[in-house]
């Protein structure tokens, strides 16, 4: 089994739509401390949403959602999860991966339109990640189990 680094924190803290200043700090110097091959962070609004929450998330306020990517891209960070947008997506931004599940018992949020996202599903939905061998692997799933997309991050 890998052991892997995960980072979670909350972006609607202490201004909704923003990462603060002491956050950004916290992440980039955490992250640097960081030794391991796989790194995920985890955070409730998405960098880039791709549907009915742009200009209700970290696009907000692009400064700081810009700061806060070139952290992850400098860091190397795998995958970053997130919510907010009632929707399953996958989208890469400069070598990073983000991937929003965020649809269990809520409303359907509009999908995206063509091409601002790799992969889109509207729908109950939830994210399953499996590592093996240096090998990440994606999964969405109904809630009932049956797999909707997989889909292997390139290492």
């Amino acid at each position: 089994m890998l052991k892997m680094p995960i980072w979670f924190f909350y972006t609607n803290k202490p201004k909704e739509n923003d990462i603060s200043s002491e956050q950004l700090d916290w992440l980039k110097k955490d992250l640097q401390d960081n030794s391991k091959e796989l790194v995920f962070v985890f955070f409730h609004e998405p960098a880039y949403p791709v549907s009915s929450k742009i200009d209700k998330s970290l696009d907000v306020n692009e400064e700081n959602r810009d700061a806060l990517w070139k952290i992850l891209k400098d860091k190397k960070v795998t995958a970053v999860f997130s919510g907010h947008e009632h929707i399953a997506s996958r989208k890469k931004i400069d070598g990073v991966y983000q991937f929003v599940f965020g649809n269990t018992e809520a409303f359907d949020h509009d999908l995206p339109k063509s091409g601002v996202a790799e992969y889109s599903y509207q729908g109950q939905t939830f994210g399953w990640v499996d590592v093996a061998d240096k090998k990440v692997t994606v999964n969405t799933l109904s809630v009932d189990g049956t797999s909707l997309n997989s889909f292997e991050i390139p290492l």
